[in-house]
């Protein structure tokens, strides 16, 4: 795919199809999802710059500075202006005739949840969050349609640089909207090294909707739910609640065609703009300004799911009840999700300090944990409390020999 430049790379891997029914009047208006426990959730009341990043020139995309940026962009840049509201509960991604620099004929938008300056600038202060596999990732939408954009909804994962002999590739397309097929997106899995790689592998299928009376579902007609769960194991993806496509994964095969195909934490991205599945450019659209509407973003587990995780192995942690020796402390890394309360219990014995460093780039809560003077060796026990905005609560144990 995707909306880098605020145009997506044109896949030309031909589609299988399929027609899926669905009720296009579906709507939970209520975050509250049976066998589910709420992570976070977006309503859009207002726009919270803590929780979305919004690309633009020089973020994920090429700056203004950049001698080719007209061409690089297809003539269509990210700006921050093209996300608008929200307005009664309501998010509005534009795509437009103008550019906010005078740069480009044309403009769009994507909100995101990284930073890429991040990776060079940690003092950033957005602090960039992933979705990991183990939830349920659902956004109400209503599509736009015109010749030449689309909208999307996907989850973009990356470790390593581009010179990383490990880097590793994965993204999953809840959708691509085709701009002159009303009632069709495709859908999509990517991995590999990076689009254009010989290792870059997608495969992509065309969903056709109706509704129970096998009428065309037109998608900028209706408010549509997209929904992705997945594990390490599988994605499965969702609309208005039904099924309509699936991946096996691969996470303990040492085959190497399978090197890539293992599931990644990953951001989540949403955006509108020059489409990605077909040629043309917003050039073509002649029914400007077009809007990418937003009702919600809601993130899920599981009941029996923990969300909070350890990030490394803390299995035989010992430490040694004396300050300044190499093995008197160690840095404790759980992921972070917007909201979430972090709090230590039964720290006695136990000095906790929050870990400010770098967070902006581990997508991570972090603590320097030490020995308090004259503790008394042996083994123990602390617990991380976890507590969501809606009441829930999770609880993670740290085990720790003391040793003198």
């Amino acid at each position: 795919m995707k909306f880098l430049c605020c145009c997506l790379v044109l896949i030309t891997t031909s589609l299988t199809s399929q027609t899926v029914m669905i009720d296009p009047w579906y709507h939970q208006p209520f975050p509250v999802k049976d066998g589910y426990k709420l992570l976070f959730h977006d309503e859009f009341n207002d726009f919270d710059q803590t929780t979305w990043n919004v690309t633009n020139p020089g973020n994920d995309a090429p700056p203004y500075n950049d001698p080719d940026f007209k061409s690089k962009t297809y003539n269509s840049p990210q700006n921050p202006s093209n996300i608008i509201g929200p307005e009664n509960g309501t998010l509005k991604i534009r795509v437009h005739a103008t550019e906010e620099q005078n740069k480009a004929d044309y403009s769009c938008g994507e909100i995101k949840t990284f930073d890429n300056n991040n990776w060079t600038h940690p003092e950033n202060k957005y602090r960039s969050w992933t979705v990991r596999p183990g939830t349920y990732l659902e956004a109400r939408v209503k599509i736009p349609q015109c010749t030449g954009i689309n909208a999307a909804f996907w989850l973009y994962g990356i470790i390593g640089g581009a010179d990383d002999p490990d880097r590793r590739f994965f993204e999953v397309d809840m959708f691509e909207s085709f701009s002159n097929i009303p009632n069709a997106f495709s859908s999509n899995l990517h991995y590999g090294k990076e689009y254009g790689h010989k290792t870059h592998k997608n495969k992509p299928r065309r969903t056709y909707l109706k509704d129970f009376i096998k009428q065309p579902v037109i998608l900028e007609e209706n408010w549509l739910t997209f929904g992705v769960e997945w594990e390490n194991d599988r994605i499965i993806m969702y609309v208005n609640g039904i099924p309509y496509n699936s991946y096996k994964l691969n996470p303990i095969s040492n085959k190497s065609k399978f090197k890539y195909k293992k599931s990644l934490p990953a951001f989540i991205r949403i955006g509108t703009g020059k489409s990605s599945i077909e040629s043309g450019t917003p050039a073509n659209c002649l029914d400007l300004p077009q809007y990418y509407l937003i009702d919600y973003v809601r993130l899920y587990t599981k009941v029996q799911n923990s969300a909070i995780q350890y990030l490394d192995n803390y299995e035989g942690l010992t430490l040694r009840n004396k300050k300044g020796e190499s093995d008197s402390g160690a840095n404790i890394r759980v992921n972070y999700i917007p909201g979430v309360k972090y709090t230590w219990l039964h720290t006695d014995g136990l000095e906790i300090e929050k870990n400010q460093n770098l967070l902006n780039t581990c997508y991570c809560e972090q603590w320097w944990v030490s020995i308090a003077p004259n503790a008394v060796t042996g083994f123990k026990k602390a617990i991380l409390l976890s507590e969501f905005p809606d009441g829930n609560k999770e609880f993670l144990e740290l085990s720790i020999k003391i040793i003198p």
